[in-house]
């Protein structure tokens, strides 16, 4: 745990698959706008050139990350910076419910229309009860098995 902040990780693409994708967004982009200005009649030469580039080009800017520190847990889902950030405050937390795992743990909070889960690699079950006891004395922070 590094200064009462743990990152969570979503799921994001690798660097190498973010760069080939935005690669053949671009490809596939700029092969239909060639197709487009060179005269081309027909919708069907050209239009799923543009619209599968685009959506590559647009998909390889995903990030989703997690965060539990001082203002709570925190979820970013952000396609080129632009996006959601919502924040669940330590004093609507109803309870912090842990399953470990080898590769971390995966941490659900739980609330009365549903709840939010994270997965935080490397976290150990004290940095939990640690963020809890020292941002909100009293919450529950309870373990159950995979």
């Amino acid at each position: 745990m590094s200064g009462n902040i743990l990152v969570g990780k979503g799921h994001s693409m690798p660097p190498w698959m973010r760069w080939c994708a935005l690669l053949m967004g671009a490809l596939l982009l700029s092969d239909g706008m060639r197709r487009l200005f060179s005269g081309a009649v027909e919708f069907s030469s050209f239009l799923p050139c543009i619209l599968v580039g685009g959506a590559c080009a647009y998909a390889s800017g995903y990030e989703k990350t997690f965060s539990l520190s001082g203002e709570g847990f925190k979820r970013e889902m952000l396609f080129w910076g632009k996006g959601r950030k919502e924040v669940l405050p330590w004093e609507d937390m109803e309870e912090i419910v842990l399953v470990p795992s080898q590769e971390g743990v995966t941490a659900i909070f739980p609330l009365k229309d549903g709840g939010w889960r994270a997965f935080f690699p490397g976290a150990r079950e004290e940095d939990f009860h640690d963020l809890a006891s020292a941002f909100r004395p009293g919450i529950s922070v309870r373990r159950i098995s995979e």
